[in-house]
């Protein structure tokens, strides 16, 4: 079993050790753009992956004037002034540009500030923050750095950006330049998905829950339909947010009313038919090379609103093998009970098939646990998605 593990781990490890990335581009020092796939990577590297072949390029920040994703704007290389005091060149993005910017690092952490009088860019920290809008938030007739309102701010990006905007109106230099999508690091798609799924459920379900009165375990089929948002970034990372309408279908094995009597006269069974919205959200991981085949694995949270219940009960004579007959139907709508909702965890891995470079399908295996109570669903997927750029 060890070695089982052993060689699973080292399967998944040189999987993602092959680089995800993105169609884009790299801007050499000289100022040409190298076409390819560009895959981000800790410590501020960048892989490419040219689009005329040959092994992957490793560069960092220092090597080269930026990358992009295809059809977007540029994340530039830039010098930036550490906190430590040292300077070191990092791929950055712009928050807003006016007579003072401010920026973050390419992977939207940290805050970094550009004075008027220079291209540096300084890390701001909450113990540093302070020194530099004194030294360089000058000049401005309504906004002063000794001023208690601004010292009993905290340090916040909200709350900086916004004295830098306020600093920037102090010289009438118009509306400073935010990022909007054009300057996001993100890739975004739209799509649809089908699934299916096998429910499994124990008889510790609450008979509150879409009008069941179980006392045995149960079974069935759930098939939905839906539209999903994605967002991927270079370094593999996939967000995806999903709305679907969903039909279950679930029938219990024979069990016995309760309380039972001395000499049981009749035995039940159920089906209830269920109609649901469904809402998730799923964070993952892309890994291998994003021009072929590639594996993916994300975690997701999702619950759903019951939008119709239908439970039919059947009975029959205890311990005989005559057909069930119809005994009485009951019906449910709206979200159910809150303690037993639809509320659920899960997981997802498959395989990514690039159509071209804006088309994909996912084809995956499902997963999910339902928090409440006792089911449990596994199934399989598949899903198409249109990147916009």
């Amino acid at each position: 079993m060890q070695r089982l593990y052993f060689l699973l781990f080292f399967l998944i490890t040189t999987i993602a050790a092959q680089a995800q990335g993105l169609p884009g581009y790299v801007i050499t020092p000289a100022g040409d753009s190298v076409l390819g796939w560009v895959a981000e990577k800790p410590h501020g590297r960048i892989h490419l992956y040219s689009s005329a072949g040959g092994g992957v390029q490793t560069f960092q920040a220092s090597q080269v004037k930026a990358y992009g994703l295809l059809k977007q704007p540029a994340i530039r290389s830039r010098v930036v002034r550490m906190a430590s005091g040292s300077d070191s060149v990092c791929f950055v993005l712009p928050n807003q540009v006016g007579r003072v910017s401010s920026y973050s690092f390419a992977n939207e952490t940290g805050l970094l500030l550009q004075p008027a009088t220079t291209d540096t860019l300084y890390q701001l920290t909450a113990f540093n923050w302070h020194l530099l809008f004194t030294r360089y938030l000058t000049e401005c007739s309504t906004l002063f750095s000794s001023d208690t309102e601004l010292l009993d701010t905290r340090f916040t990006f909200s709350n900086t950006e916004q004295i830098i905007q306020r600093y920037n109106r102090c010289f009438n230099t118009g509306t400073p330049h935010i990022r909007s999508d054009e300057n996001s690091p993100w890739r975004h798609g739209l799509g649809f998905r089908l699934g299916a799924q096998r429910l499994m459920l124990q008889n510790t379900l609450s008979k509150q829950f879409l009008g069941l009165d179980m006392q045995a375990d149960g079974a069935g089929w759930s098939q939905l339909i839906g539209f999903e948002w994605t967002a991927v970034r270079a370094n593999g990372l996939q967000v995806n947010l999903s709305g679907s309408y969903a039909h279950w279908s679930i029938t219990t094995g024979n069990y016995l009313p309760q309380p039972v009597s001395s000499q049981p006269t009749i035995e039940l069974e159920q089906q209830t038919e269920a109609h649901f919205l469904h809402l998730s959200a799923a964070v993952g991981k892309r890994l291998g090379r994003p021009s072929r085949p590639h594996f993916y694995v994300v975690g997701a949270l999702g619950s759903g609103y019951l939008l119709q219940a239908t439970s039919t009960q059947r009975q029959r004579p205890a311990g005989s093998s005559l057909p069930f007959q119809r005994l009485g139907t009951s019906s449910a709508k709206g979200s159910p009970d809150p303690s037993f909702g639809t509320t659920h965890i899960g997981a997802e891995a498959g395989w990514i098939v690039p159509l071209d470079i804006r088309h994909e399908l996912r084809l995956a295996a499902t997963y999910q646990k339902y928090i409440f109570f006792n089911m449990q669903a596994v199934g399989a997927q598949v899903a198409y998605t249109w990147f916009r750029k």
